[in-house]
């Protein structure tokens, strides 16, 4: 593996995740609110001065305090994205809730905690964006069904967000390796073939519902826990359900968003390192997928150096 084919590599990775925007349906959302997810984080890195104008202020919270009402009455910049042909009557609560999920995720991760986390699902019941999916499955008054819809909202926001984020930030970074300008997201326009959403019903699908492993607040599934037997297994291929996560890492709680966890990971392998890297390659890398002269020992410092300075300007 050589750095420039390396650069290739992650630059595919970016045209990917762009064809995967335009082709593959989410658990709940619209074609339309997952690229303007995609986008909104990209815009909350590089433009909203409300997020890191407010970074100064967060010291100034006392503990126990909601960082999701403080996110929430930031002016982020610029609004939630959608089509140019849409209504001009915003949505505007449904649009503070996605971009105020995006930006707190993108600019200020090392605040969001459980408080943050039940607010946010508060706010995904409350703020309408569920209401396409209860008409769907007439479930409005099933409170489980409700619920378990959150989870899935929630994942989809946050799993598309990170990935969109990840790939941008890396070649941002990478700017003056890469060969050409950063592959770009799919127009409006090109959106208007992608698929509608599966519309998932978790309260048929799943045996069981588990907590989240390493005391997460988010609740998750295994493999083990699905129901076969039920008709909302087979809106989700079969190729997806035999990749989905089954380690006790953090991103099993993205399961409810099964696809998108199936490209989270896809993409943490091509950034970072597999599951199995993770846990026991501590010394030698695949050179097959990392620079020869990169070792485990690199890539933690990078990592690490990008955590630090997750909230700081470029």
């Amino acid at each position: 593996m050589t750095p420039e084919r390396r650069i290739k590599d992650l630059q595919q990775l970016a045209v990917d995740f762009s064809t995967y925007l335009k082709t593959t349906p989410g658990s709940i959302l619209s074609p339309n609110i997952r690229l303007g997810i995609a986008i909104c984080a990209r815009d909350a890195l590089l433009k909203c001065k409300g997020c890191h104008d407010a970074l100064k202020q967060e010291l100034c919270l006392r503990p126990g305090s909601s960082f999701y009402a403080f996110c929430e009455e930031m002016e982020h910049e610029p609004a939630f994205p959608i089509p140019h042909t849409a209504s001009s009557e915003r949505d505007t609560k449904f649009e503070a809730c996605l971009v105020t999920i995006v930006h707190s995720v993108i600019c200020h991760q090392n605040r969001l905690d459980e408080i943050w986390y039940k607010d946010a699902l508060a706010a995904i019941r409350s703020c309408g964006i569920l209401d396409d999916y209860a008409d769907e499955l007439n479930c409005r008054g099933d409170e489980n069904e409700m619920e378990f819809a959150s989870y899935a909202v929630f994942s989809e926001i946050v799993t598309l967000a990170a990935v969109s984020h990840g790939l941008h930030s890396t070649l941002l970074i990478l700017e003056d390796m890469v060969d050409g300008d950063v592959p770009v997201l799919p127009s409006w326009d090109e959106m208007k073939g992608a698929p509608g959403p599966s519309y998932i019903r978790f309260s048929s699908l799943l045996h069981r519902i588990r907590k989240g492993p390493f005391d997460s607040h988010m609740p998750c599934f295994y493999r083990s826990d699905i129901n076969k037997q039920s008709p909302e297994y087979g809106k989700i291929e079969p190729e997806v359900w035999k990749q989905i996560s089954n380690l006790p890492l953090p991103g099993i709680c993205a399961n409810f968003s099964p696809r998108d966890n199936v490209m989270f990971f896809q993409v943490q392998c091509s950034l970072y390192m597999t599951p199995r890297e993770l846990l026991m390659d501590w010394h030698g890398l695949d050179t097959t997928k990392h620079c020869s002269s990169v070792s485990r020992f690199d890539v933690e410092t990078v990592a690490g150096a990008v955590a630090a300075g997750h909230s700081c300007d470029y």
